[in-house]
């Protein structure tokens, strides 16, 4: 039987004529003999007996925060009659109180009824609208029930100015560490604009408020005062917000919150480690790891030597190594000058030279061991500024970390930077100085800043052409060599005019028999204010100007050298360089870039890695690089046995503790996210190590996992392929239409092609013509298929099935419709349904 249920009501009183064409097959394929027609008349209007009803309300029911001035409608399915829509029929009633005086109307057009209050509603209240059962359609048909929705209105305003439920230290406080931070916690959300060095300061007795960082975290309702150095020993300090401080609707403090606490008299407590890397007996050690030590507190970093930080192989000497120190983590790092040696114990110390910054001594020397991995690893590395540049780059930039283009990092994008990776100079950079300009030498990713169109050596000047306001970084790897007077980087106003600035220079001393290089600033007062370093000329280091509100810290070799408070540059700097004249040294430059960075994420998808080989097994991704306090790498990989991804491919699956969970293939990639949730911070990745490993000989004969069609398959089609599924790849050279044949019942093998597919796993006969009908055939692979290894089927495998009858060719016929011919007083929406003799195709 087939149905026509129309989308729609029929018309009433209304003749219609049924059809069905020739095109309407049984599932043969033979059609009607001729079209099969008949008719049928609905039957005559009903009158109208149903209620309005209301298909929507504003405000919704149950909505809350709704407006004190809002207008209450309601919309229904039909036209009403306008004199049942009254102040009495439509009304709004508080919570426990009288319906509020109100003007009801009610547009036609719509079929929308507006119940408008006379004055706005209280706030914070629930209201019950009703509408009554008086209320009729233009027939006279009331509501079915009293239709009611309620709502809630929107809170007061805040007006309550916010307060300090606590303090750290508490109030009066003695003894307090001197390393210690303040913070206090408010009673509700706080506006974090409002929390700043000026409007929450800690002041010692009879001094000036100290130099610190503020922030405040919204998830504890509680801003901290982190001081930029440690307090001194047996002060009393103030610790003031004053009434600037306000809450997210704007109230300030009533008044400045205040209190006080003595810090201890002195600090006796020995410092400590309180987190190794690598671990503690940790094995399996990559050979190109650093040593890392992070302490209970501040170290005194000129105790933190390459004597009192130590890495030994059993057995051996002490290695090579530089040591660093990270005055903001409280970490120590010790970076090998070359790998360390595989399947080897290694000791590392670190000595009671190492004091804090008060110089307490640690209580004994602190001494771990690891064991690095048996055996080199077979890996596919990138560690180049021409392997990452290889990979396909999306918000991050390549960078570098030494003078040599070999090597790279990745880190977020920077707003500007430059390698200097080719001989012309980037537009980015405009010259100055000498007045017509010179043709700066740009060589193996180095820039030499000294004029050398001639033998006159002029003094050489050039900036970026961006001009930047407070809150940016510059940074830069460059060494500055003796012999100019004047050899000057970071920040400047103008590095033809140098009117105000704030970087490193050599101030004049740079062709005396000692020369130094200076921290430097000038500010809109043109006093200049220099201060000696000890950092090295003639050496390569990594200069870095950190430019912030009244605030200007200069940073060498990632160590903290200088801070200058109360700093007012009022013009608009550059990053640029200036060397003086009459003098044929250089002033190198490897890179440079200028933050905060452009993007808080990024991600790299590296290059194709080819292991050489089908089956092979990817073990693991190991990564070198840096992590700062709010930021994260994170990496996924994917694997297939093509040289294009493709959708034979695996998913891209994350990558846990250096363990990848992709399948074997002999194709990798790997892909890295990159994350910060503060952009002057970027994390950096210097290096990737993709490792693999040969899968052992394989001596496992295939098996067959699943057939086309199905061993025992009835009605299979005549012109149907038959496919086989082994668990393996095979090899092509053993399937052939002798190893795989299809035989009818008693006769012989049919004529066929055979093949594999891509994976080569899938085996297909597909016959010349098409199989006989109503027949049995048997399939068989035989013990000649063999996988790539040469291990052959364990026994032939063999299957059957039988195909189809043959088909029917006899037209179908209608047996019986509804409704029948000429019936009369049809329902309007009542099915038209025919019954045939037979099935019919349904398409």
């Amino acid at each position: 039987m087939t149905s026509l249920v129309p989308d729609t009501d029929l018309d009433y009183s209304t003749l219609y004529t049924a059809r069905l064409t020739t095109a309407v097959a049984d599932s043969s394929g033979n059609p009607l003999a001729t079209d099969y027609t008949w008719s049928f008349t609905t039957v005559a209007v009903p009158p109208d007996t149903e209620g309005p009803t209301v298909t929507a309300t504003v405000p919704t029911d149950a909505a809350v925060g709704v407006a004190a001035d809002v207008a209450v409608t309601a919309t229904f399915n039909e036209a009403l009659d306008p004199v049942t829509m009254s102040g009495t029929s439509f009304t709004l009633v508080p919570e426990g109180g009288s319906a509020v005086a109100a003007t009801v109307s009610y547009e036609v057009s719509g079929s929308l009824a507006t119940l408008t209050p006379d004055t706005p509603l209280d706030m914070e209240t629930l209201y019950t609208a009703h509408l009554s059962t008086a209320i009729t359609d233009t027939t006279g048909n009331p509501l079915a029930d009293e239709y009611v929705w309620s709502f809630t209105t929107v809170s007061p305003p805040d007006t309550v100015p916010p307060t300090v439920v606590s303090n750290v230290p508490v109030a009066d406080a003695l003894a307090v560490p001197v390393a210690n931070s303040v913070s206090a916690t408010f009673d509700e959300a706080m506006d974090p604009a409002t929390l700043t060095t000026a409007t929450f300061t800690l002041t010692p007795d009879g001094g000036s408020a100290v130099t610190a960082t503020v922030g405040y975290d919204p998830a504890g309702l509680a801003t901290t005062l982190t001081p930029d150095v440690p307090l001194d020993f047996g002060t009393l300090y103030e610790a003031r917000l004053t009434t600037v401080v306000a809450d997210t609707s704007g109230n300030g403090l009533a008044v400045d919150h205040v209190w006080s606490f003595t810090t201890e008299l002195s600090d006796l407590v020995a410092p400590y480690v309180t987190a190794w890397e690598p671990a503690p007996d940790e094995v399996e050690v990559l050979v190109e790891t650093t040593v890392k030590a992070t302490f209970s507190e501040g170290i005194d970093p000129t105790t933190l030597t390459t004597s009192s930080f130590t890495l030994t192989p059993q057995g051996g000497p002490a290695i090579t190594a530089q040591v660093s120190y990270d005055a903001l983590t409280f970490m120590a790092t010790l970076v090998p000058a070359a790998n360390l040696e595989y399947a080897t114990t290694y000791e590392a110390r670190l000595t009671t030279a190492i004091t804090d910054v008060v110089g307490n001594p640690l209580a004994g020397d602190e001494v771990w061991t690891f064991t690095t991995r048996l055996d080199a690893p077979l890996c596919r590395i990138t560690t180049s500024t021409t392997d990452f540049s290889a990979g396909l780059l999306s918000g991050l930039m390549i960078s570098e970390y030494d003078n040599s283009i070999t090597g790279g990092q990745m880190r977020l994008q920077a707003p500007q930077s430059d390698l200097f990776l080719v001989p012309t100079l980037d537009p980015m950079w405009q010259i100055t100085k000498p007045s017509g300009g010179f043709t700066p030498v740009i060589s193996n990713g180095i820039l030499d800043g000294q004029e050398r169109d001639d033998a006159t050596y002029e003094t050489s000047a050039m900036e970026m052409i961006t001009t930047y306001g407070e809150g940016v970084v510059c940074e830069t790897r460059a060494m500055i060599q003796p012999g100019s007077a004047f050899s000057s980087i970071g920040f400047m106003s103008s590095s033809s005019s140098l009117n105000q600035w704030a970087f490193f220079s050599t101030r004049g001393t740079g062709d005396d028999p000692v020369p130094v290089i200076h921290t430097s600033v000038r500010g809109s007062d043109s006093t200049i204010d220099d201060v000696p370093t000890t950092v090295t000329l003639d050496e390569w280091h990594d200069f870095k100007v950190i430019w912030l509100p009244g605030t200007v810290e200069f940073y060498v070799d990632g160590a903290l050298v200088d801070t200058r408070t109360s700093v007012d540059i009022t013009l608009p700097q550059r990053f640029g360089y200036y060397k003086s004249a009459g003098s044929d040294s250089s002033l190198l430059i490897d890179w440079v870039r200028v933050t905060p960075y452009a993007v808080a994420a990024g991600s790299y998808e590296s290059m194709v890695q080819d292991a050489g080989e089908p089956g092979v097994t990817w073990t693991e991704l190991a990564s070198l690089g840096t992590e700062p306090v709010g930021t994260s790498v994170s990496y996924e990989t994917r694997t297939g046995e093509t040289s294009t991804p493709d959708g034979s491919w695996s998913s891209w699956d994350a990558v846990v503790a250096g363990t990848l969970a992709s399948p074997v293939g002999r194709y990798a990639q790997y892909r890295a996210a990159l994350t910060t949730s503060d952009l002057m911070t970027s994390p950096v990745v210097d290096e990737i190590q993709l490792c693999f490993e040969f899968a052992p000989g394989d001596t496992i004969a295939p098996t067959v996992l699943a057939t086309v069609p199905d061993t025992d398959a009835v009605d299979v089609a005549i012109d149907a392929p038959v496919t086989a599924t082994f668990d393996e790849m095979i090899d092509a050279a053993t399937l052939t239409s002798l190893s795989f044949t299809l035989t009818p019942d008693g006769g012989s093998a049919v004529l066929a092609t055979v093949s594999l597919d891509g994976t080569g796993t899938v085996a297909s006969l597909v016959p010349d013509v098409a199989l006989d009908w109503a027949t049995l055939y048997s399939a068989q692979l035989t013990t000649a298929i063999a996988d790539t290894s040469g291990n052959p089927l364990a026994a032939d495998h063999t299957w059957s099935f039988t195909t189809t009858n043959e088909p029917d060719t006899t037209a179908p016929t209608v047996l019986a419709t509804v409704p029948d011919t000429d019936a009369v007083d049809v329902a309007i929406d009542a099915p038209i349904t025919a019954t045939f003799d037979e099935m019919i195709d349904a398409a």
